[in-house]
């Protein structure tokens, strides 16, 4: 550790920033009055990210290699590279007050850096790129995590990694490695002869609007394939929504028989997955119909848009039980109208297939104000004073759906109506189908089965190759 407080993880990296930091090191200074001291408070007070411009600056005069290398990189003035709050009613304005302040600083740090008065115009110069080391800060820098668990100990701009572009399916992630103080590219799948690398600039379990409005930080609209895929299932679920019966029963309606459906994946994607369909007796719960198949998916699995993947299997699986077996209501294990945009696997397949659905999930997306963080508090709340059934209210005021704890169960399933039910009729029947457990009968059923179904045709597999 320096003696201004400044601390290093090893000897070498100390050793390595001996000359950059000697050069805005306050323990070389003897008064509070000094210009370095002044710079530094004024960065505290206003924006830390001048600390770390004022390093690159220090960097460029104690190496000319660095001062290359930052030039390389893609970078613009400060107050071109942050982009204006959509809430800012003077864009104009707040660009020319960043470019004021980028300016004012500017000069502070002239004044401060630890160099004799000859060394004036070379500090002048450096000192001149201020505003671009800043906007390369903005455009470019990494978080860095030595442990992948960890908070964010610190930022750090590492030129191959900052030369990759976004998707938001990525084939690569920035990986720092502490022992080198290095940023690395590492690949997350097989990539292909002159495929480019890419990385993703933000958390990939975001939603298509969530990332698009993190990713205007960086001043581009982004247009992957993942995105386009994302942005034409919206609009087919918003259509789909529009006919979804969330409100009612049918007139006639009775319940003896509960369908349920679920995939088990292997480890090895290039196997095929196993999907099972089940039709149990209501409310007894016995197996009426059972059946289990190989599946290739060929769509990726996106928060939000799960029926794109599984819903065409569970359509085909379904036209295949005989007519007297068919299932009165089907349970899947997704979301209902508890959905961004009111249209999850349940309502997918309800509206499509034109039967009676529940969505049963262990997790939910974040819809009207109901955040995980806050719907985990709620039930927590309500289990405490011994309520098992919470009703999950968006902040429009709209009861959305139904979180519910069986007895014996720890953790609670939220319950939404998938079509042509109302909310009361889709819990009645879920809570029943629990037997106690967490997960109702027909997806635990048709989740156990496919996953032993699995193990089998695995370990014929393996039988057939060894022989």
């Amino acid at each position: 550790m320096c003696d201004c407080g400044v601390r290093y993880c090893s000897p070498e990296c100390m050793g390595f920033d001996l000359v950059p930091h000697g050069l805005l090191c306050t323990a070389k200074v003897d008064s509070e009055a000094h210009p370095l001291v002044a710079f530094k408070v004024h960065a505290i007070q206003t924006n830390d990210m001048f600390l770390t411009g004022a390093r690159m600056v220090a960097l460029a005069l104690s190496d000319d290699a660095s001062a290359k290398k930052f030039e390389n990189i893609q970078h613009a003035p400060w107050h071109d590279a942050v982009p204006c709050p959509a809430d800012e009613p003077d864009p104009v304005q707040f660009a020319q007050d960043l470019k004021e302040l980028a300016e004012e600083t500017r000069h502070l740090l002239e004044k401060a850096i630890l160099l004799p008065q000859s060394e004036h115009e070379r500090v002048k110069t450096a000192c001149g790129r201020f505003s671009d080391y800043l906007g390369c800060l903005e455009l470019n820098q990494f978080e860095i995590c030595i442990d992948p668990d960890d908070e964010p100990c610190g930022a750090g701009v590492f030129s191959m990694c900052c030369s990759a572009n976004h998707d938001c399916s990525p084939n690569a992630e920035v990986v720092f490695t502490s022992k080198t103080n290095q940023a690395t590219l590492r690949a997350l799948r097989d990539i292909q002869p002159n495929e480019e690398i890419c990385i993703s600039y933000v958390e990939t379990e975001l939603t298509l609007d969530e990332r698009r409005a993190e990713l205007r930080d960086y001043g581009f609209v982004c247009a992957c394939n993942r995105c386009q895929t994302e942005e034409r299932w919206s609009l087919q679920q918003v259509e789909l929504a529009k006919r979804v019966i969330s409100d009612r029963c049918d007139e006639d309606f009775s319940c003896t028989r509960l369908g349920g459906f679920d995939i088990s994946f292997p480890e090895d994607d290039r196997d095929p997955s196993v999907a099972c369909f089940v039709v149990l007796s209501f409310p007894d719960l016995k197996v009426l119909y059972e059946k289990c198949q190989d599946v290739r998916l060929t769509e990726p699995y996106i928060p939000g848009f799960l029926a794109f993947r599984e819903a065409p299997v569970c359509e085909e699986m379904l036209r295949d039980v005989p007519s007297n077996l068919r299932p009165d209501v089907l349970i899947l294990d997704g979301s209902g109208i508890l959905h961004p945009r009111e249209c999850g696997l349940a309502s997918h397949i309800g509206v499509v297939c034109n039967i009676p659905t529940i969505g049963v999930s262990k997790k939910i997306l974040a819809v009207d104000g109901l955040t995980r963080e806050k719907i985990k508090k709620l039930v927590k709340k309500h289990v405490e004073k011994g309520k098992r059934e919470i009703d999950l209210v968006g902040d429009s005021g709209r009861l959305r759906g139904r979180a519910l704890v069986s007895p014996g169960a720890q953790n609670a399933v939220f319950v939404s109506v998938g079509h042509r039910l109302n909310l009361a009729t889709a819990t009645d029947i879920v809570r029943k189908a629990c037997e106690k457990t967490r997960v109702p009968a027909p997806i635990r059923h048709a989740d156990l089965t496919s996953r032993e179904e699995l193990r089998k045709r695995q370990k014929q597999g393996s039988s057939s190759s060894s022989s």
